[in-house]
């Protein structure tokens, strides 16, 4: 079985518990499927680069799985029937790429001197 991750933008007019409830829908689907959950992450709402629907920001969530052809379809087909969806992507990723997107998450984007010092990320980019 290959790695995948699938990215996914939810309406923010959402209530909290009704984002969480179509995320756990999709974690829901994948075993069904003949797959394998790895990681799954909400990474709330955020700001959009352009306006998609008339809406300007978004939820969003990531969710690392491993399957075949049968689990993405079935992981598709649930983001593209449900209306509170607005875009989504599914990606093949290698094996050392898994976990990743949490490790940059973790970071918040720090910025390094030219001597190496770390600094923390501004507010404006962190949250």
């Amino acid at each position: 079985m290959d790695a995948y991750e699938t990215i996914f933008v939810v309406k923010s007019g959402l209530t909290d518990d009704e984002a969480t409830k179509l995320i756990e829908k999709v974690r829901e689907v994948i075993p069904r499927s003949d797959g394998e959950v790895l990681a799954l992450e909400n990474w709330g709402r955020r700001k959009m680069a352009y306006e998609v629907r008339r809406e300007k920001r978004g939820i969003y969530a990531i969710v690392h799985y491993k399957g075949g052809g049968v689990t993405i379809g079935a992981v598709e087909r649930l983001l593209r029937l449900d209306e509170a969806v607005l875009k989504y992507i599914t990606v093949k990723i290698g094996k050392d790429q898994i976990g990743k997107t949490t490790q940059i998450q973790e970071e918040k984007f720090s910025y390094r001197s030219r001597e190496g010092t770390r600094f923390p990320a501004p507010a404006a980019v962190a949250s």
